[in-house]
């Protein structure tokens, strides 16, 4: 399992992000390395990952067609920002708003805001199909 991989197993899209540039950027890196990092990119689909592909993308390198290939091929759909991705994660793991804010130190509010965006992009009722739909997401 490499680092990257790593990363995205703990379930904050942030950190993935930084992990992975760093691997795309470090040319000392293995080649197999460096698209894994790109491939991560392509299956975190937040916003800011989306943005960082398209930037990639205009590359003539390998990193650039692998970018080029995952934004082909992955439809756009509706994509959340990192932090709606990291608030509707830990609601799915049963937090409920006041554990969640007090754990990013963020207002209820604001936690409040996230979930409702992130419902809205993903056409859920409630929070709850809105994590079943993260979770479909997911899977693909």
């Amino acid at each position: 399992m490499s680092i990257v991989e790593l990363a995205a197993l703990g379930g904050r899209a942030n950190v993935t992000v930084e992990v992975a540039m760093r691997h795309i950027d470090d040319a000392e890196a293995p080649g197999i390395a460096r698209l894994a990092a790109v491939e991560a990119l392509g299956k975190l689909g937040t916003t800011h990952a989306r943005e960082i592909l398209h930037r990639l993308s205009r590359r003539t390198d390998g990193i650039g067609s692998a970018a080029r290939h995952i934004l082909a091929t992955r439809s756009a759909g509706t994509t959340l920002t990192e932090r709606e991705l990291e608030v509707l994660d830990l609601a799915r793991h049963g937090l409920t708003n006041r554990d969640i804010a007090e754990r990013l130190s963020l207002s209820q509010h604001t936690i409040a805001r996230h979930l409702v965006n992130a419902r809205a992009k993903l056409g859920a009722a409630n929070r709850t199909e809105a994590a079943a739909r993260l979770e479909e997401l997911e899977v693909r």
